[in-house]
């Protein structure tokens, strides 16, 4: 008998579900806008910035399946389903069955047996030592050329899948007279035109994600850690706790900044002297203190109400929220001085000065007209930000104050992994999977960063010229 799924829903799967939506209606808001759209335009001719795009966009969407959590169902007790205690996600099932199954303890990338010798008692009563060979291998044993027959396989199938997306698109696009030849032509201009650039780098990101799964499923391809868990499972698992930290902190810091530094560069006097000297104080204090002083006492109060959560993820997602929100309110203050500074331009502007002969009211010349105005500054802001934002992450779990132990991010990966450098021979590959990944993430953020910030800042223009 098939028993319902029961969906979960966390707080950070709210806050990520609004920042997706956000971004559809900021991407509908641009096409709208003429300017705006040659502006993205711009960045996307450019084939380096267009694949750092494609690959955020990818981690994105691993995040945004990662973030579709619900409960598997065991079975049924007096009429009433029993669901288990863990919480899986959509993510989870498309990767199965990697990391499902774990083994004794370590084990090399690609390796056939355990790290660490076994033991078993002879007939004499002598104890003997082996290598015990890994479970995944035992259950999937594959040989080289069928590795190399699968990926083969895997390559020509999403070979098959481009080319017929790039037909299809041909076809109803430019006509339905002749439509191999509009293949022909599209195939020929398609190096020129941005479009595809992101056609070949989504191809390359398919082709390899698609065979790391069917190696995993007979190889742990980053080897396994003390307990025996599978390292690139963990490692694609903490894409959406990077991701978190990374857009859901924006949500936060974003309207603070925003509205502080307009207000005090538009009003000034009192409350230009007021908002100073809040963001003054805050800055005045290192940040790692306040973060630490709040993750204490938020430990404190999760373990004084531990039962108002119905699982383990609950409570180490309340934390992970917590931490975007410290981060969010510790992080404003270097954009609000940013459109502080701006703002005290603008209002001496022309158009601002008609609009106050106009009568226009306060309110609608601070979102009307100055806003628009400062906003190539909060989304340069915004995207540079982000990479410093997943690396704090990594900084804050390094010292102990970061996210929870039970959530999987690559912090938690390289604060474990610093023992095992010690051991003899050195563990090397947990942090190796976290420092690929991680580092692709923000060097992919970092490079689409300068992307926009060349489109959208005007001295940049000035400097080129």
């Amino acid at each position: 008998m098939l028993y319902p799924i029961k969906p979960v829903i966390l707080a950070t799967d709210y806050m990520l579900y609004f920042f997706f939506f956000l971004l559809l209606f900021s991407i509908a808001k641009i096409r709208k806008n003429q300017r705006l759209s040659q502006k993205w335009q711009q960045i996307f001719k450019v084939k380096l910035y267009n694949s750092c795009f494609v690959l955020l966009i990818f981690f994105f969407v691993i995040a945004l399946l990662d973030s579709i959590h619900f409960k598997l169902p065991l079975g049924e007790n007096n009429g009433s389903i029993i669901y288990k205690n863990n919480v899986n996600s959509v993510f989870d099932q498309i990767i199965s069955p990697l990391g499902q199954d774990d083994e004794q303890s370590y084990s090399k990338p690609f390796a056939t047996h355990n790290l660490n010798k076994s033991y078993f008692k002879n007939k004499n009563g002598d104890y003997e030592s082996y290598y015990e060979p890994l479970k995944i291998v035992k259950d999937n044993p594959l040989s080289a050329a069928h590795m190399l027959y699968l990926c083969l396989v895997n390559f020509l199938t999403i070979l098959i899948f481009s080319l017929g997306f790039i037909g299809i698109y041909s076809y109803i696009t430019k006509g339905t007279n002749s439509w191999s030849y509009h293949m022909r032509s599209s195939l020929m201009n398609l190096n020129k035109s941005m479009y595809g650039n992101i056609i070949f780098t989504t191809t390359l990101l398919l082709f390899f994600s698609s065979c790391l799964l069917v190696v995993s499923k007979y190889y742990h391809v980053f080897g396994t850690n003390t307990v025996g868990q599978d390292v690139l499972f963990q490692a694609l698992k903490s894409i959406r706790t990077g991701i978190i930290l990374g857009t859901i902190t924006t949500l936060f810091s974003l309207p603070l900044a925003i509205i502080f530094g307009i207000c005090s560069g538009y009003f000034g006097k009192v409350i230009d002297d007021i908002i100073q000297y809040i963001y003054t104080t805050i800055s005045a204090i290192p940040g790692i203190l306040l973060i630490s002083a709040a993750i204490l006492s938020l430990q404190v109060w999760l373990g004084k109400h531990a039962t108002w959560f119905g699982s383990m993820e609950e409570s180490s997602d309340v934390r992970l929220l917590m931490i975007c929100v410290i981060l969010g309110i510790t992080g404003w203050t270097s954009l609000c001085r940013l459109l502080r500074g701006e703002t005290l331009k603008l209002r001496e502007m022309d158009f601002v000065t008609a609009a106050k002969t106009l009568g226009v009211s306060k309110p609608s010349i601070l979102f009307k007209h100055i806003l628009p105005n400062v906003m190539h500054i909060v989304l340069i802001v915004t995207v540079i930000d982000f990479s410093g934002l997943v690396l704090a992450e990594a900084v804050l779990s390094y010292i102990g104050v970061g996210v929870a132990p039970t959530t999987i991010s690559w912090g938690n990966m390289i604060n474990s992994a610093r023992l095992e450098l010690a051991r003899e021979p050195a563990i090397w590959w947990p942090l190796t999977a976290a420092f690929l990944f991680m580092s692709t993430m923000v060097l992919a953020a970092n490079i689409f960063a300068d992307g926009v910030r060349d489109a959208f800042d005007p001295r940049e223009k000035k400097l080129n010229s």
